[in-house]
C-alpha cells in the first residue's frame, strides 16, 4: 500500500528549521529538567537599592543596567554561599574556586548563555564592561566558544520585560539558576 503524505491542515502555520544552536540549547535544557532534580524557592526582594545604585552611577555618567547589579550581588553571595557555586561531575559535586556567572541572552539566533569571569573581584564597572561587549557579541553572533564557557552559575532575568512569574531551568552542570522576576505593587481600587 502506497502511502500518501497528507496535506498540512489550514490552520498549521509555517514550519521553520532550528539552528544548530537552538537545537543544542533545547537538547540540553529537556534534559536538564528530565535529569535534575528542580526545586523553587520564591523570594519577595524589595530592589530599591538596586534604582539608588543605579541612580548614583548615572549622576556619574556611568551606564550601568539593573542585570550589571543583579550580576555582581549574586557573585557577592555565591562567595558566602559556595555550595551554590558549583558544578555537577559525574555523582559529586565540585564547589568551585572562581565565581563564573552566566546570563541569558536573547538573539536573533535564539537563547545564548554568556559568562562574566571572575565576578567576585570585579567592580560594577568592570561587570557592565564585559556584559556590554558579551551582549553585542551575543547579537551580533561574534561570541567565542570562551565567552559561554566556564559558567558556575546562571540568571535568567525577564523582569526588564515585565514578567512576573517563571521557572528557569538550570544549565547543566550547574547545580542552581536564579530567575528574577518583577513584581509591580498592585493598588486595590476603593469602591
Amino acid at each position: 500500500v502506497p502511502v500518501v503524505a497528507s496535506a498540512p491542515s489550514p490552520g498549521a502555520g509555517e514550519t521553520v528549521e532550528l539552528t544548530r544552536a537552538q537545537q543544542v540549547t533545547g537538547e540540553r535544557l529537556t534534559a536538564s529538567y528530565q535529569q535534575i532534580p528542580h526545586i523553587h524557592i520564591g523570594m519577595h526582594v524589595s530592589a530599591v537599592w538596586l534604582k539608588q545604585f543605579r541612580d548614583g552611577y548615572a549622576i556619574e555618567g556611568k551606564k550601568i543596567s539593573y542585570n550589571d547589579l543583579i550580576v555582581k550581588a549574586t557573585g557577592k553571595a555565591l562567595v558566602e554561599f559556595p555550595r551554590l557555586n558549583s558544578v555537577l561531575e559525574g555523582k559529586q559535586v565540585r564547589h568551585m574556586g572562581e565565581v563564573n556567572v552566566g546570563f541569558a541572552a536573547d538573539t536573533p539566533k535564539g537563547l545564548l548563555v554568556p559568562v562574566v569571569k571572575g565576578v567576585a573581584t570585579k567592580s560594577v564597572e568592570e561587570i557592565a564592561a564585559d556584559t556590554a561587549r558579551l551582549v553585542d557579541g551575543a547579537r551580533t553572533g561574534a561570541l567565542k566558544p570562551d565567552d559561554m564557557g566556564g559558567g558556575t552559575f546562571t540568571i535568567s532575568n525577564l523582569g526588564m520585560y515585565g514578567v512576573s512569574q517563571f521557572t528557569a531551568i538550570i544549565n547543566p552542570p550547574q547545580v542552581a539558576i536564579l530567575a528574577v522576576e518583577e513584581e509591580r505593587l498592585r493598588i486595590p481600587r476603593c469602591a
